[in-house]
């Protein structure tokens, strides 16, 4: 942006000697900066910090807050699709469901030990996402759930009905 006659910044033009930024630096620190151009990031050199387990429990802790402090991610509109077809089929369902404060899953419904995950298209294609949909599959399968996975694209469809997949 140029600047009009007399709205010139006081400080351009003008910059810090060497050993002034150095003691500027030195005074924020208290550790006398290396001689080197840049910064460092703080990460170079570092492999992963944390170990499976370690990333396992903070993900843990994770579910453990948002259970205890309901809070929940906001309903989605396909989430709301399948809630308004569960109520009309008077089915009895849990939404958010948490399963040993390790999972949340959409909707559970007891009757038929049956958890319905409604996968919005954009976030369940992302790298890795699958990978991770499965592990929470294999998991919940392992504790005698069965899991129910329906895409954003086939919710969206004007003929869907929810009780033809639950059937």
């Amino acid at each position: 942006m140029p600047y009009k006659k007399g709205n010139i910044p006081w400080i351009k033009g003008k910059h810090h000697s060497k050993e002034t930024r150095e003691k500027i630096s030195e005074s924020h620190t208290g550790v006398k900066r290396p001689n080197f151009k840049g910064n460092i990031p703080w990460n170079k050199g570092k492999t992963n910090c944390y170990t499976k387990e370690a990333r396992e429990k903070m993900s843990q802790s994770h579910v453990k807050y948002m259970i205890d402090n309901s809070k929940f991610p906001k309903q989605t509109s396909i989430e709301k699709k399948i809630e308004k077809q569960l109520e009309d089929s008077n089915l009895d369902f849990v939404y958010q469901y948490a399963v040993n404060k390790k999972y949340i899953c959409d909707f559970f419904i007891p009757a038929f030990h049956l958890i319905i995950e409604a996968d919005g298209d954009y976030w369940h294609s992302r790298s890795g996402r699958m990978q991770m949909d499965a592990y929470k599959d294999m998991y919940l399968s392992k504790h005698g759930f069965d899991v129910l996975r329906i895409p954003e694209c086939i919710i969206n469809k004007e003929d869907f009905q929810i009780l033809d997949f639950i059937g």
